[in-house]
């Protein structure tokens, strides 16, 4: 059996869902000892995915939601090495078919919106800084604007973010929202704004880091059809100086000294 053909075996008989005693034959010893491994490389894995969804959790149940994650192992197995990217697999897998999961184990409408905010709030709060200083100065608008890693835009269609913590909220409407997800500069916690239609055209295009902020500003003015006046330019200013107070915005690409 080459290395490929035994990580395969093994990773199917650790994974799939009730594989026989014949399946752990290649590997030497006796199922049973194959079976207690079995038990714990499954609990990583599903604690893990525990850790990113503790609401969704909270609002499906224990035990609807060990069966989804299950189900992700069989089907869908881990391919990363590192634990930390697991639940955003899991949460792949979720998106991927969720249809065939709201049907079958009677999901609320908003789940995956659920599952995608915690996943967001996960990443912003681990995100490491990946900006130099050196890259950024003032704000500048005839310059390309910067805005921290530790951010997240995420557009759902229902008010996820406005959940308790204990993930309890079944009668909850459609709405749709547009967030940032940010990393407080002053406490580092994670906070989220909601944005208006302009504002969420404004930072997507800021993450692009293709155009000025002048640039910028006549774009998403555009995707939404508002009118650049008085009082957008007053609205754009005030917008500007709470990114930046927030810690978001952290201000315009330094042009790099030609020799």
């Amino acid at each position: 059996m080459s290395l490929l053909s035994y990580q395969t075996a093994l990773r199917d008989a650790l994974l799939a869902s009730d594989p026989p005693d014949s399946a752990f034959a290649a590997f030497g010893g006796t199922p049973e000892r194959w079976k207690v491994y079995r038990r714990m490389v499954r609990s990583r894995l599903a604690d893990n995915v525990e850790h990113g969804f503790e609401r969704l959790r909270s609002v499906i149940g224990e035990d609807r939601f060990g069966e989804i994650v299950a189900r992700f192992l069989a089907e869908s197995p881990p391919r990363s090495h590192y634990l930390r990217d697991v639940p955003a697999e899991f949460l792949r897998f979720f998106e991927q078919n969720r249809d065939v999961l709201m049907r079958a184990y009677v999901l609320p409408a908003y789940a995956l919106d659920l599952a995608r905010y915690e996943w967001a709030e996960l990443e912003t709060a681990y995100s490491f800084e990946e900006t130099s200083e050196a890259q950024v100065g003032p704000l500048d608008m005839h310059r390309v604007p910067v805005l921290s890693p530790a951010h997240r835009l995420i557009d759902l269609a229902y008010p996820v973010h406005r959940m308790g913590t204990d993930g309890h909220d079944q009668a909850m409407p459609a709405a749709p929202f547009s967030l940032c997800l940010y990393r407080d500069a002053k406490t580092h916690e994670v906070a989220v704004l909601e944005l208006t239609p302009v504002t969420a055209s404004m930072l997507s295009l800021m993450e692009r880091r293709t155009l000025t902020v002048t640039e910028m500003v006549r774009k998403a003015a555009e995707e939404v059809g508002a009118t650049v006046d008085v009082a957008f330019v007053d609205a754009l200013s005030t917008l500007l100086a709470d990114l930046i107070e927030r810690g978001v915005l952290l201000g315009c690409l330094v042009p790099k000294e030609t020799s």
